[in-house]
């Protein structure tokens, strides 16, 4: 993480002097909350955040203090029976005292439970699509028959009808395809989900910042740029010149003040002059050394030592007139 995307004033909670500014293990560029410890990195949405530091938990659009599921997207908050529970996550959907895996009508109200025909549907919901034995209403899989209503990650899906049975982002396609578990959002176990893991049946790697297919923990060069990360001046940033203006620890390429003088690079007109900063009449002289800062004037020429030495010239060429003249008098005389 650059010292641009870390300022020092600490907006974003990180401090630009430490690699891990949380203590988590994880170095605050790949860490997703950097200012929060959670050494397991869980994600259960996926996104950028980590559920440590995650306002909305479930992706759903609704914060979790809010949210009547915040462990399960539901946008809509659907909640039948009007409790503090979404549908979703509610145990008892209908709100009938009868919990919804042994409730023969589990969206319909019925407590006493009626089945005339003892098919284990109530009477007030009988209806089964794929008679496969679950009603409908309860059915992870209403067309395709699954009795055993496996739902690996809870998504209200069971696998037979799931294209992504652990939820972590990749289809079950895919994930046979490259080797790792469908069943298992992190197959190799090391807190990061299969999606975001670059060697995902690697319990030792997750990221290889410079893409040569080595990870970032075996790689001695991690930014590929031919200087090893223990001599190089931005190990996360490719500058094999190891160019640094200032002299401080870090080299031009991640530095956000390369001349150090207090001024961001990206508002310094002269980033890699320590003294100059601004050029306010963009005629590529520095304010400070600029004889005219606010009027442009590329060749410096001295506007007042000019008007000095016209008005000299013009005193000398009257005064030698005034002479002139008196002594064309004193001969007419």
């Amino acid at each position: 993480m650059s010292d641009v995307a870390e300022p020092t004033n600490g907006e974003n909670g990180t401090d630009p002097l430490v690699v891990d500014t949380d203590g988590d293990g994880k170095q605050d560029g790949i860490d997703n909350c950097p200012s929060e410890a959670n050494a397991d990195q869980q994600n259960l949405d996926g996104d950028n955040l980590g559920d440590a530091c995650d306002t909305d938990d479930d992706n759903d659009g609704n914060d979790d203090d809010v949210d009547n599921c915040p462990t399960v997207p539901n946008a809509d908050q659907q909640n039948l029976d009007e409790d503090s529970f979404g549908d979703l996550c509610d145990a008892d959907v209908d709100g009938d005292g009868v919990d919804n895996f042994v409730d023969n009508c589990p969206i319909i109200s019925n407590e006493l439970q009626t089945d005339d025909d003892n098919n284990g549907i109530g009477d007030l919901c009988d209806e089964d699509e794929d008679s496969d034995g679950v009603v409908d209403a309860l059915d992870n899989c209403k067309s395709i028959a699954n009795p055993d209503q496996l739902d690996t990650d809870s998504d209200t899906q069971g696998n037979v009808c799931d294209t992504d049975d652990d939820n972590d982002g990749l289809s079950d396609t895919e994930e046979t395809s490259n080797g790792t578990n469908p069943l298992l959002a992190d197959s190799d176990g090391d807190g990061v989900d299969d999606a975001n893991d670059a060697f995902p049946n690697d319990a030792t790697e997750t990221t290889d910042t410079d893409g040569d297919g080595t990870g970032d923990n075996a790689d001695t060069d991690g930014d590929n740029d031919g200087v090893d990360d223990a001599a190089d001046n931005c190990p996360a940033t490719e500058n094999t010149d190891q160019l640094n203006t200032d002299g401080d620890t870090q080299g031009n390429a991640c530095d956000a003040d390369d001349d150090n003088d207090g001024v961001n690079d990206d508002f310094d007109d002269f980033p890699i002059n320590a003294d100059e900063s601004k050029d306010q009449d963009q005629d590529g002289i520095g304010d400070n050394a600029d004889n005219c800062p606010a009027t442009a004037n590329d060749t410096q020429d001295d506007l007042a030592m000019v008007l000095v030495m016209l008005v000299t010239m013009m005193m000398t060429v009257t005064a030698s007139a005034k002479v002139t003249a008196q002594h064309q008098i004193t001969v007419l005389q």
